[in-house]
Parts: C-alpha cells; structure tokens; sequence
C-alpha cells in the first residue's frame, strides 16, 4: 500500500478538486483505499486499471467479488470512474453490464467530465 498526495495548480482549473486515484488492487479487498477515501472526500475516485482479471472471459466476474465489491463501496463515496488495465483486457460485454451495475462508469475510449477537468481513457 502506498498512499501519495499530489498538488497540481494551473489557473487552467476554476476551482479546487480532490481526486482520489487507486490503481493496481488485482482483487484484492483494499478497505484500506477505502477508509482512507472516506476520510478526504474526494469529488471522483479514478481507478486506471488492474481492479481485477481477465475480463475477457465471462466467468472472471464470479472470481472477481472483491472488485465488484470495491466499486460498489466507490460509489458511495463519490463518482466513480474505471478503465480497464492490463491484466483485464479485453471486457465481454457481460461483464461490462454487471460492472455498470455498481454505478462506476467504465471508460472504454471515451471521456467524462467532472465539472471543468475532462478524463480520457482508451
């Protein structure tokens, strides 16, 4: 577990944004990311990859509860933004639609917009 902080300043941005980045968790339950997450509030939790595996396959999903779980409890924090890294692959459609289920947006070469900052997966 490694938590770093960041300050970025541009006058590009009109006002202040937390985001909460949290990457490489490979199902694994990451209630620490969580705790931590509720404490500063974030205005988005961007997760850019590796959450879970093999998602190209359309039994990964049962093999995958600690992932769903995770963004399920994501969600509840703040909006919720997820691209799919390299151990996920390719995502079977299935599998897209239970993913969309927990309220995250999955990014699959497309954008979304969080107030005036835009973020891009592909």
């Amino acid at each position: 577990m490694e938590i770093t902080y960041t300050t970025i300043k541009t006058d590009k941005v009109k006002r202040e944004y937390v985001f909460a980045v949290c990457a490489d968790l490979h199902n694994r339950r990451g209630q620490w990311a969580l705790d931590e997450m509720r404490e500063i509030k974030p205005d988005a939790i961007l997760i850019p990859g590796d959450l879970m595996h093999n998602l190209d396959r359309s039994y990964s999903l049962k093999k995958s509860r600690n992932g769903l779980r995770f963004l399920r409890e994501c969600v509840k924090i703040a909006p919720t933004l997820y691209a799919l890294g390299n151990h996920e692959k390719a995502v079977k459609k299935i599998n897209r639609r239970e993913i969309e289920r927990t309220g995250a947006k999955m990014l699959l070469g497309e954008v979304a917009h969080l107030g005036d900052i835009t973020v891009g997966a592909v």
